[in-house]
């Protein structure tokens, strides 16, 4: 019996995840960050809050990224990672992340 550690299955999934066909949506600069993980190109944004009085102050709106446990069908095992919520609309709809 072949025990894998978390970390090496990690990596060949996001291997495999890298080699799958680009979305129709064009893309634009990204942070590493985005780039590393299953993001589906979210990033963090910036802009302005508003308040009553209209000061305007800075603020930024992060990624809905969650902690997830998806199941490899080439791994036969349950796989940790930090995806967006886009993102697992995305691997839904390819049919699972194989």
């Amino acid at each position: 019996m072949v025990v894998l550690n978390f970390r090496s299955s990690a990596i060949r999934f996001m291997e495999a995840f890298q080699k799958a066909p680009p979305t129709n949506k064009k893309l634009t600069s990204h942070s590493n960050r985005s780039k590393r993980g299953l993001f589906a190109g979210k990033d963090v944004r910036f802009g302005n809050s508003i308040s009553f009085s209209d000061k305007k102050f800075r603020r930024k709106w992060l990624p809905n990224v969650q902690d997830k446990r998806l199941w490899s069908e080439t791994l036969k095992e349950y796989v940790e990672l930090k995806v967006t919520t886009t993102a697992l609309r995305e691997i839904d709809r390819a049919g699972g992340v194989d």
